[in-house]
């Protein structure tokens, strides 16, 4: 079985998983989801972030749909800029490729 086949949700969520989904299936690993909260501020500028496995996270994509992390990248606090982040990553859908 495939890995999007392993998700064991509905077939439109299975075609476009979010980081959370691959999180649950071990797809993607915490430490993975860390690495990419800790190349937002310097890797803004790049589209593709390498996440594991072949999946790949645009992290310009995965702020601007998080409210909570544009409006946190915009302040001088770290810990709150990485907190909103790493809410906001799970929630993002990378791409396989």
């Amino acid at each position: 079985m495939d890995v999007l086949g392993r998700l064991q949700e509905p077939s439109d969520r299975a075609s476009n998983p979010t980081v959370s989904d691959l999180r649950k299936i071990s797809e993607v690993t915490d430490d993975d989801i860390i690495a990419a909260v800790e190349a937002i501020p310097g890797d803004l500028a790049s589209e593709a972030y390498s996440l594991a496995k072949g999946w790949t996270l645009d992290l310009v994509g995965a702020v601007a749909s998080h409210k909570a992390s544009q409006n946190a990248l915009r302040t001088d606090r770290d810990a709150y800029k990485r907190d909103m982040v790493r809410t906001g990553i799970p929630l993002s859908h990378p791409v396989m490729g």
